[in-house]
C-alpha cells in the first residue's frame, strides 16, 4: 500500500436493518468494517430494502425514537414518539447491540435533530417561518430554546447507551427545499428568491438577531421583497449558481448578511452544547455537515464551488464548530474521485487540524465499481481523514456491500 494509511470503515443502518436480518452485523464486519451508525431518530421516509430478507419496503415515521427513552429526562418536553416495531413486546436494542458486539462491532449513534422532528405539529411555535410567517413544519429552529432543550434531552438519553460517538445530523437550519414529500415548484424560483424563503423569522430568531445588533426589519425587507419577485412571475429573480453572501446586493443586504452570521452562531452555540454533554459522559461527538448532500445527494453531480462553501446556507460555520471540539463528518456524495478530492481539499485547508470523517455512497449515483471507490479511499487516506462512513447498509444492493471490501482490498494491494 503507498500513500497514508486507509481510515477505519464503519456503515450507516437502521434498527430495523438488524432486526430483519439476524446476520446483517456478520455480514457488516465482512465488509470490513469496525462499528455501526445506529439510527435512534429519523426523519419520515418510505425506503426500497434490496437486500432485506423479511420485506422490500419500509416505511420511517418522522421523528421516531428507534429506542426505548427514558422519560424522566424530557420532564415538561413533549413526550417522545416510540417506533412501534421498538415499542412492541421486549425492547430489542439491547439484543441488537449485543449482536454488534459479538461480531466485533463498535457501535455509534446517529440522530437527526432539527428535520422532520417528533415535535411538531402540534407544538408549531417551534418550527422555522418564512418572512411571510407561513411555518415549515418539517423543520424546528435550532434558536428555540424548547427545541435546544430537547436537543439536549435526546443527546443525554442516547448517551446513557454507551455509544463511542453520537453523529449529529440537521442540528442547523434548513433550506426550502427538501422538506417534504411530493414538493412542487411550479416556476423558477430564483437563487436569491429561494434563500429569501429559507430565512428563518421565527420570535425566536428575531429577538436573538435584534439582541446580536442585526436591523431585523431591513432584513426582513429584503427578504420580502426577493421572495415576492419570485412569486409575482418577475424575470430577473436569479442568482450565481454558487451564491454567496457578497452576492446579496439592494436595499437590506448588510442586515441579511448579519443575521446569516448570527444564524452561524445560533448553530455553533447549539452544536457547542451538545458536545460538551456528550464529552461529560465520554462520549465523542461529530457534526455532520450538510453541504455535500446540498450539492449532490440527488445524482453525485456536485458542481461549482466546493460543498464547504455553502454552508452558510444553513447556518454551518465548521471552523467554529471543529473549533469547539467537534469531528465535522464531510457527506462525500460525488462520482468523480477528482470533484471529491477537490472537496476534501477545500474541507482541510479551511480546517487543518481538525477531525474528518467522510461518509461514501458504494452505489448509484456515485458509484459503479469497486475502483471508484479504491480511488475514493485513497483520496480520503491522502486527506487525513480519520473514517469513513459508508451510506447505507439497509438501503444499497448486495453487490454494493461486496463492492467496499473489493475496494478495501484493492487499495490495499496498489503498488
Amino acid at each position: 500500500m503507498t500513500g497514508a494509511q486507509l481510515p477505519s470503515l464503519g456503515w450507516f443502518a437502521f434498527v430495523p436493518d438488524l432486526l430483519d436480518d439476524p446476520e446483517a452485523a456478520g455480514r457488516i464486519a465482512a465488509t470490513p468494517a469496525r462499528w455501526v451508525n445506529l439510527a435512534l431518530t429519523y426523519h419520515s421516509a418510505r425506503d426500497v430494502l434490496p437486500g432485506n430478507p423479511r420485506r422490500s419496503l419500509r416505511y420511517l415515521d418522522g421523528g421516531r425514537y428507534f429506542f426505548r427513552p427514558d422519560r424522566r429526562r424530557y420532564g415538561g418536553l413533549p413526550a417522545p414518539a416510540v417506533d412501534p416495531e421498538i415499542a412492541a413486546g421486549d425492547d430489542p436494542l439491547p439484543g441488537v447491540l449485543a449482536r454488534l458486539g459479538r461480531a466485533g462491532l463498535g457501535f455509534n449513534a446517529w440522530v437527526v435533530l432539527c428535520h422532520d422532528p417528533p415535535l411538531l405539529p402540534p407544538h408549531q411555535d417551534l418550527c422555522q417561518r418564512n418572512v411571510f410567517g407561513d411555518p415549515m413544519l418539517t423543520d424546528l429552529c435550532p434558536a428555540s430554546p424548547l427545541v435546544r432543550s430537547w436537543a439536549l434531552a435526546l443527546i443525554g438519553d442516547v448517551a446513557r447507551l454507551g455509544p463511542r460517538a453520537v453523529l449529529i445530523e440537521s442540528a442547523h437550519y434548513h433550506g426550502l427545499r427538501h422538506g417534504y414529500h411530493h414538493e412542487r415548484y411550479l416556476f423558477e424560483l430564483g437563487g436569491l428568491a429561494e434563500l429569501a424563503l429559507s430565512l428563518c423569522f421565527c420570535a425566536h430568531c428575531e429577538a436573538s438577531a435584534v439582541a446580536a445588533g442585526v436591523d431585523i426589519v431591513a432584513a426582513r425587507g429584503w427578504a420580502r421583497a426577493q421572495a415576492r419577485r419570485a412569486l409575482d412571475g418577475e424575470r430577473g429573480a436569479g442568482a450565481p449558481p454558487d451564491l454567496a453572501p457578497g452576492d446579496l446586493t439592494g436595499a437590506g443586504a448588510d442586515a441579511v448578511r448579519a443575521l446569516i452570521a448570527h444564524r452561524c452562531s445560533v448553530v455553533t452555540a447549539l452544536a457547542t452544547d451538545l458536545a460538551t454533554a456528550l464529552a461529560a459522559a465520554g462520549v465523542g461527538a461529530v457534526f455532520l455537515d450538510p453541504a455535500g448532500s446540498a450539492k449532490g445527494y440527488a445524482d453525485g453531480r456536485p458542481a461549482g464551488a466546493p460543498a464547504v462553501e455553502s454552508g452558510w446556507r444553513f447556518g454551518v460555520d465548521v471552523a467554529a464548530i471543529a473549533a469547539a471540539g467537534l469531528a465535522v463528518g464531510v457527506l462525500g456524495y460525488a462520482r468523480s474521485p477528482d470533484r471529491l478530492r477537490a472537496d476534501l481539499g477545500a474541507y482541510r485547508s479551511l480546517l487543518p487540524g481538525a477531525v474528518l470523517r467522510l461518509a461514501l455512497r458504494p452505489g448509484p449515483p456515485d458509484c459503479s465499481d469497486a475502483a471508484n471507490l479504491a480511488a475514493k479511499l485513497t483520496i480520503a487516506a491522502e486527506a487525513g481523514v480519520s473514517a469513513v462512513d459508508i451510506y447505507h447498509f439497509g438501503l444499497v444492493t448486495r453487490a454494493a456491500r461486496d463492492r467496499v471490501g473489493a475496494a478495501v482490498r484493492g487499495r490495499a494491494a496498489a503498488p
